[in-house]
């Protein structure tokens, strides 16, 4: 008991609320698939909707297929985890460190099998089919989030249909994606408001409608990206490759397109950094 009270007391000189550090949830799933949450634990395939909540030192977990919607890891430590077909809407990663952590699909059970689509991880249609962009919403709050080196290529067609990581809907806020490898990527109508994306390659990347106000993207490889009504104004896109690009009805006011590649970019009806509107080209 007095270890208890000892740890609670420092808990709250630290700035940590009581209750987060009093005890934390350590099992997830239940029957046969279980998992008790520490660093390099083994949550394949785990469902644990709503009340997962961890806050420490989650590196190199495996939640590979797991079903972690609404999941609580604020300010968690999950670099190196693998989220590989993760269902996490409405998750809460505010904080969290994710660097190196994978978002691509999950592996093959076994050769030729037709794999569920991996439901791109935070925002699922019905049946488990991705779905497109003009419905996303899911939520899923990673504010001030590491993700720098995190992995998220397109990964697999089933039926025709490819699908990508997708953080539509998403709070990346203050994100760091430095680095981050994200080509083919859904981020429409996301917060990355600050967000830092420096050398980060995030071509053919769906950003309709995200909000990209002072964003650090120098060096970034955004071409063929479509940034259509994006809020692109005081961001920096200093030797950004735009070549490409779909940058319709966007707004650059104040950006910094010192370097740029826009070799083919198509700028219509956008505001250019000048503030005037484009004629051709910013």
């Amino acid at each position: 008991m007095k270890r208890i009270t000892l740890f609670i007391a420092a808990a709250i000189a630290l700035g940590v609320p009581a209750a987060l550090a009093a005890a934390q949830p350590t099992t997830l799933g239940s029957g046969a698939r279980t998992c008790v949450l520490k660093a390099g634990a083994d949550c394949r395939g785990v469902v644990h909707r709503w009340t997962a909540e961890h806050h420490g030192d989650l590196r190199r977990v495996r939640f590979t297929r797991a079903d972690l919607r609404g999941a609580d890891f604020q300010g968690a430590d999950l670099r190196a985890a693998d989220f590989r077909g993760a269902l996490l809407q409405h998750a809460d990663l505010r904080g969290a460190r994710l660097d190196g952590a994978r978002f691509t699909a999950p592996p093959r059970r076994r050769p030729h099998s037709v794999e569920a689509p991996p439901c791109a991880l935070f925002q699922c249609g019905g049946g488990g089919s991705p779905v497109a962009a003009s419905n996303a919403g899911s939520g899923a709050n990673l504010a001030g989030a590491q993700l720098s080196g995190a992995t998220g290529m397109p990964v697999a067609t089933i039926n025709g249909v490819a699908t990508a990581t997708n953080f539509s809907g998403a709070n990346l806020s203050g994100a760091n994606l430095t680095g981050a490898r994200f080509r083919g990527g859904i981020f429409s109508n996301a917060n990355l408001r600050g967000a830092y994306l420096a050398g980060a390659n995030m071509s053919w990347a769906m950003m309709n409608n995200a909000d990209l106000h002072a964003v650090d993207a120098v060096g970034a490889d955004l071409s063929m990206a479509s940034l259509a009504g994006a809020d692109l104004t005081a961001a920096d896109l200093a030797g950004t490759n735009l070549s490409g690009a779909s940058i319709f009805g966007a707004n650059l006011t104040g950006a910094d397109l010192t370097g740029a590649s826009a070799v083919g970019t198509m700028w219509t009806s956008s505001i250019c950094p000048d503030g005037l509107l484009a004629n051709g080209s910013c």
